[in-house]
């Protein structure tokens, strides 16, 4: 499934690749092993930049470098993961929770707020 084509007609499809991490077992321990990832590309993603917005409770800022819309025909992962972005170098983390967002009955989709990794791994 794709997006209507007169949604957001001004934003490029994109292809996201999610990167999820093998798990193996390490001293007794189930831990991720980032060395043999599994690719899952999605295609026919929104990408748009991010922002910032200031959480002043927390006195705190939560930095989003990019927005992908996701056609809900696709499974994400419930664990740990990173996505890349087609055209875009180094690899995104979720920030926050997996969204769901329906319009209607013309468009479904998952959007997800990215930021972009700065640990230099």
């Amino acid at each position: 499934m794709s997006f209507p084509s007169d949604f957001l007609p001004t934003h490029e499809r994109h292809t996201a690749t999610v990167v999820e991490p093998a798990v193996i077992v390490e001293r007794g321990e189930e831990v991720e092993d980032w060395s043999d990832p599994t690719l899952v590309e999605l295609a026919g993603c929104i990408a748009y930049p991010g922002a910032v917005d200031a959480d002043w409770q927390r006195a705190q800022a939560l930095g989003i470098d990019f927005t992908v819309l996701v056609p809900s025909s696709y499974v994400l992962p419930s664990g740990n993961f990173r996505v890349r972005i087609e055209h875009e170098s180094g690899d995104f983390i979720l920030k926050g929770d997996i969204k769901r967002w329906v319009y209607g009955q013309r468009f479904d989709a998952f959007a997800l707020e990215l930021e972009r990794r700065r640990d230099g791994v």
